[in-house]
């Protein structure tokens, strides 16, 4: 069998915890099992190594699939000499897209699409961006955000039931674009508990000494979150606040696990969003996103708040491995 080629932000050596590492290692474990551990070459675009683009030349030479999950930067400088390479060594490139930003990348660098067009795949997160890359005459598939949680913990969820007073969470990277200060405002407008997890990545020292000032008692920052104890810890909420205005944001995974742990989730009206929770029927979009948060929370009946959260349960059926199955027939067809 020949090998698979397989580039990727991993962040094994540097231990980063975003969505794009977390879809990443994701996308590879799933990878790995179709393929065979030793069959599989890995190449993790966070060592920051110069030769990057020489190495991933010099491996597609000895493979004949190559799964490839570049930011924003690799696409507009690799995707011409990989995909010309491609043609050279008979490979077929199965670009896997995180975020929500290749859309509007393209239609601002139309050069890229041309050469886009020899991969044997793209694939994005949500049926309207693979409408606008399908429009583009590339090869587009859907692959939806999944998680490998088993049906077990899932329906052990079922029988969660809501607390009284409500309990918020915030589960993202806690910094201003992912909107933590409108779910802290929230919180203390409501005064209601919010506990909140992620890695800190603020980029000024005068948001940090902001969210160390607006944390009362009633708000508890608590670290990051364990990737085998998302369920097990969210499950104990009723809401994900998720205010993000984050430019990346495609199908984010918050609201995958809010889905799993049985959550309602209240987002900003940013990106998909909309898209999303409509479709699935778990939660809100939020236009001033404090003052119509803290009235929708203030309305909301006990009831109200469990069939959203029983329509959660039955939405994270769609975001099993199995969505990783139907798509890797699909692609490899």
């Amino acid at each position: 069998m020949k090998k698979v080629l397989f580039v990727g932000n991993l962040s094994f050596s540097r231990g980063k915890l975003d969505g794009q590492t977390v879809k990443t290692r994701m996308i590879l474990s799933s990878l790995v099992k179709k393929y065979d551990e030793n069959y599989v070459k890995i190449i993790d675009t966070d060592d920051r190594d110069i030769f990057l683009i020489f190495r991933i030349l010099y491996h597609m030479i000895f493979v004949n699939s190559f799964y490839y999950l570049p930011g924003v930067m690799q696409v507009k400088y690799l995707t011409i000499p990989v995909s010309i390479w491609s043609v050279l060594t008979f490979t077929n490139i199965h670009y896997i897209v995180v975020g929500g930003w290749l859309p509007q990348l393209l239609k601002k660098n139309t050069l890229l699409v041309y050469f886009m067009r020899l991969y044997k795949s793209v694939s994005v997160e949500l049926d309207s961006m693979r409408q606008i890359l399908a429009d583009m005459k590339l090869n587009a598939f859907l692959l939806t955000n999944f998680r490998a949680y088993s049906t077990q913990n899932v329906n052990e969820h079922k029988r969660v039931i809501t607390n009284s007073p409500m309990k918020l969470v915030f589960f993202s990277r806690v910094m201003t674009e992912k909107g933590i200060f409108d779910a802290i405002a929230v919180a203390n407008q409501l005064n209601l508990s919010l506990d909140i997890y992620g890695p800190m990545c603020f980029t000024l020292h005068s948001d940090v000494v902001k969210f160390k000032s607006m944390c009362k008692k009633n708000v508890k920052y608590k670290g990051v979150l364990d990737g085998s104890n998302i369920i097990e810890s969210l499950k104990n909420y009723d809401v994900l606040l998720f205010p993000t205005t984050y430019e990346g944001e495609g199908y984010p995974g918050a609201i995958v696990d809010a889905c799993f742990s049985g959550l309602l989730v209240i987002a900003s009206d940013w990106k998909y969003n909309r898209e999303i929770l409509e479709k699935y029927d778990v939660g809100f979009v939020m236009d001033d996103y404090v003052k119509d948060c803290c009235f929708t929370l203030g309305s909301i009946s006990e009831e109200e708040l469990k069939n959203y959260r029983n329509n959660a349960i039955n939405a994270s059926s769609h975001f099993t491995t199995s969505a990783f199955d139907e798509w890797f027939l699909r692609v490899n067809d």
